[in-house]
């Protein structure tokens, strides 16, 4: 067979064409997004509402921004909205516009990506496999020094799926305060979170005018598609920095609308969390006596996993499971990974007992 490339979670038509698979035959265990799929309510509203698209949104998106004010616990002046959080991202470090950034890897490819487009300097703070991948406060305060302009910190991370609560990110927060250094905080998995109203840092942006905390609706509330993502920063100047580069109705009328369904919609938000931290558990019992794999802490939807018998490989582990139409995430290319590591996020009951059993016969094979 021809040497396997790397594929990222939403690859299922390079995937299903690679190994001569049809695209609705392959459960995608790589993709981290919420396996109840779209809120059944909101599917409902949007067919009665599909007459939006004859109209221009709201340019200021007032509504919106206030339900996702309401949903977070913060003030709707705080809000910025982008197309997906991944523009958010750009447009937040070219508001920044770092000459040195420190990024917390291994992590999403996008920050250094973008970062580069400006001639920065990118270093990375890796996070150690000794400490079971759970970031040292303190080791990286002691990188970010004078130089730093811009520190990136997924959280929780990806692919890692380790989570640092927001009192122990406080003594960072003052040194980032103290230093002028710009702190991007991504939490596009927070809503996963069990008790994330004292987790998260969104508490904190109101002390600390020099971070972002970025959020979007693609994973937990299962639209990707829509494309809608958003910011709380108190920092007034990067408000109207970024509304200078956003272009007028940016967000679409009925992207617009769902986010506002969305953040209302408590029996989804509910059922998803309960389902969610179920499984979780669930899942990990039934491979916790499998000693050829180790699972690192976790709080998210997804699942980071350490091969440990010399004899496998994350490459194999793939092959072997996509051939029974089943998708998890090699995570060999993402850096400072030295081993055999792989990522799978939580689907339906039926769809996890298959991965399990793949899993289980690939260790005993």
């Amino acid at each position: 067979m021809k040497e396997v490339v790397d594929f990222h979670g939403s690859d299922i038509e390079k995937v299903a064409k690679y190994f001569n698979l049809k695209e609705e035959d392959i459960h995608n265990f790589s993709s981290n997004v919420n396996p109840l799929g779209l809120s059944t309510a909101l599917e409902e509203k949007l067919k009665e509402n599909i007459h939006l698209v004859t109209s221009y949104p709201d340019p200021d998106y007032t509504k919106l921004k206030e339900n996702i004010a309401s949903y977070t616990g913060t003030s709707s002046d705080y809000v910025l909205l982008g197309n997906g959080s991944t523009e958010l991202i750009a447009h937040y470090i070219d508001y920044v516009n770092p000459k040195k950034a420190l990024i917390v890897g291994p992590t999403y490819s996008e920050y250094e990506k973008k970062a580069k487009t400006l001639d920065c300097e990118v270093h990375y703070y890796p996070l150690c496999k000794d400490n079971d991948f759970i970031l040292d406060i303190s080791a990286l305060i002691a990188e970010c020094n004078e130089e730093i302009d811009l520190l990136v910190l997924c959280n929780p991370n990806n692919p890692t799926a380790s989570l640092t609560s927001s009192n122990k990110l406080l003594p960072l927060l003052d040194h980032c305060k103290a230093h002028g250094i710009y702190l991007l905080i991504d939490e596009t998995y927070m809503d996963f979170v069990d008790n994330q109203e004292i987790i998260s840092a969104l508490p904190l942006i109101k002390t600390y005018t020099n971070c972002i905390i970025l959020r979007g609706f693609s994973k937990f509330f299962g639209a990707p598609g829509i494309r809608l993502g958003y910011g709380i920063t108190s920092d007034m100047n990067c408000h109207r920095n970024l509304s200078m580069q956003r272009h007028h109705w940016s967000i679409n009328s009925l992207a617009a609308f769902a986010g506002k369904e969305l953040m209302n919609d408590r029996t989804f938000i509910n059922l998803s969390k309960e389902f969610i931290t179920k499984e979780r558990l669930r899942i990990l019992d039934e491979l916790s006596n499998e000693n050829d794999i180790k699972f690192y802490p976790n709080e998210a939807n997804f699942f980071f996993v350490e091969l440990l018998n010399k004899k496998h490989s994350s490459k194999e582990l793939f092959i072997t499971l996509i051939k029974d139409g089943l998708m998890i995430r090699d995570t060999a290319t993402f850096p400072f990974l030295h081993g055999e590591y792989f990522r799978f996020c939580i689907l339906s009951r039926e769809e996890n007992d298959m991965l399990i059993d793949g899993i289980r016969r690939y260790l005993n094979s």
